[in-house]
């Protein structure tokens, strides 16, 4: 087991950043250290990606962060990745009509969602797609292929909120130079490319995501 400091991520050039990402997640989920006593707000970036192509490939990450102060500027720790490809079943289970990087994008806002409802402290999730961010905060009318999947994400929200719990999503612009989202973006890279899953956190009944539901709307 290797430790690796959040400072050395942050000062990391591309090329080591795909390197991290690609060891990260052959010991799947990568586990940076242990959770914090005292977490104030915890920071997840997410991410997606889709390869077209006679064999389409698409994988989508949440990398996840906790701020140990209530200091904005830090410090921070770097906790651990979960990550996997787009399957055929996620296709169907989430109404999709194909892969894609909408479809990508939302899922990895969706995962990043169940995962903040598993905690009690503030949670800020960090996309850099519009189009599924816009999606789930219900801004933006959502794509056909992630209509579904964004009625329940903006459920999820809408009941994290009814039970205390504070989700925040911040657009951050892609390949600006944010480490994080890099390596968010190279984990997902990396899982569409060698297909490897560390699953996810929190399975939620095929209704959330069924077109005739009542679920995601009495959310």
């Amino acid at each position: 087991e290797v430790s690796i400091q959040l400072e050395q991520i942050l000062h990391m050039e591309k090329h080591e950043l795909k390197a991290e990402a690609h060891y990260a997640l052959l010991n799947c989920p990568r586990t940076y250290g242990n959770t914090p006593a005292t977490v104030h707000n915890w920071h997840l970036w997410v991410d997606g990606c889709y390869y077209s192509g006679p064999t389409p490939r698409a994988g989508w990450s949440v990398i996840v962060q906790a701020q140990t102060s209530e200091r904005t500027d830090g410090p921070y720790e770097l906790l651990y990745v979960f990550a996997g490809p787009i399957t055929e079943d996620m296709i169907s289970k989430y109404g999709a009509h194909r892969k894609g990087a909408e479809l990508s994008e939302a899922v990895a806002v969706h995962e990043a969602i169940k995962w903040a409802l598993t905690r009690t402290q503030p949670v800020t999730i960090h996309y850099d797609s519009k189009t599924a961010g816009q999606a789930a905060e219900g801004t933006a009318q959502s794509a056909q292929n992630i209509a579904l999947l964004s009625r329940a994400t903006r459920g999820l929200i809408e009941l994290a909120h009814v039970r205390g719990r504070a989700i925040q999503l911040s657009h951050v612009k892609s390949h600006e130079g944010c480490p994080l989202n890099e390596l968010a973006d190279d984990v997902a890279k990396h899982v569409a490319n060698a297909q490897c899953n560390t699953g996810t956190v929190l399975h939620l009944h095929d209704s959330w995501y069924d077109q005739d539901s009542e679920v995601p709307d009495w959310a």
